[in-house]
């Protein structure tokens, strides 16, 4: 009776038309799901017919997930990035940035730290980094500040202390007016580090010389003036020629 009902009795004299109608595919049959409802992992149930339904089931996304993903994981974003996903239904933007040579690849080592004897690490293109090594420096013990060192010496990367110059020969280094290429002066030191004290050139002018460290007449002195082979010291404190024949200096 009906579309999909059967007669019953309705008590003992009577009966009624008992009809559940059609179903959501059209048939009478009871469906194992209702068409549009989900099943499976990102399915739906489908009519299969009047009677019958089936799982359409549809592929997960490649975040796991049902939903269409706005992105594809693993193409490139931002700087150095790549799309991700962010849970099985959306997905991100993971970009680290530039690295410290502005390039995208970690480095293995960041540049400006220390390496080899007295190196330190610089960018080697945009994705790479290398040690700039000068090696050592042979330091001399300069104790005076006059540039010049003693033998002493260290093998640094920087001066330390009073391992400063990279200048030796320093002939006395507890004196700064003593060391090599100096002036020398008539003062009873090496000033120049070279053929001992006061040698080289007259040092102390005209009619002197310089001896134990101090300039004295050659001849005689007179009034603080140093007199010519030819002069005496006369009256007045002066010198005084001695140039007529017979002329005897006193």
């Amino acid at each position: 009776c009906g579309q999909c009902g059967a007669w019953q009795c309705n008590g003992p004299n009577a009966t009624l038309c008992n009809d559940p109608g059609l179903n959501a595919c059209g048939g009478c049959a009871q469906l194992q799901g209702q068409p549009g409802t989900s099943c499976g992992p990102c399915g739906d149930w489908q009519c299969n017919g009047a009677n019958a339904v089936s799982c359409g089931s549809g592929a997960t996304n490649a975040c796991g997930g049902c939903a269409q993903l706005p992105n594809t994981p693993g193409q490139p974003c931002g700087q150095c990035g790549q799309i991700t996903c962010n849970g099985p239904n959306a997905t991100q933007c993971s970009d680290p940035g530039l690295n410290a040579c502005g390039g995208c690849t970690a480095l293995a080592q960041p540049p400006g730290g220390a390496c080899g004897s007295c190196g330190t690490r610089v960018c080697d293109g945009a994705n790479a980094t290398r040690c700039q090594d000068p090696g050592t420096t042979r330091y001399y013990h300069d104790g005076d500040g006059d540039t010049y060192g003693s033998p002493a010496f260290m093998d640094l990367c920087a001066p330390t202390g009073n391992y400063t110059t990279t200048q030796t020969g320093d002939c006395n280094d507890s004196n700064n007016a003593i060391y090599p290429g100096n002036t020398e002066v008539c003062d009873g030191l090496d000033n120049d580090c070279l053929n001992g004290a006061d040698d080289g050139p007259p040092l102390c002018g005209p009619r002197r010389f310089c001896d134990q460290g101090q300039c004295i007449c050659a001849f005689e002195e007179c009034g603080g003036v140093c007199c010519s082979f030819n002069q005496y010291c006369g009256p007045g404190e002066s010198c005084r020629s001695c140039s007529a024949p017979g002329c005897e200096i006193p």
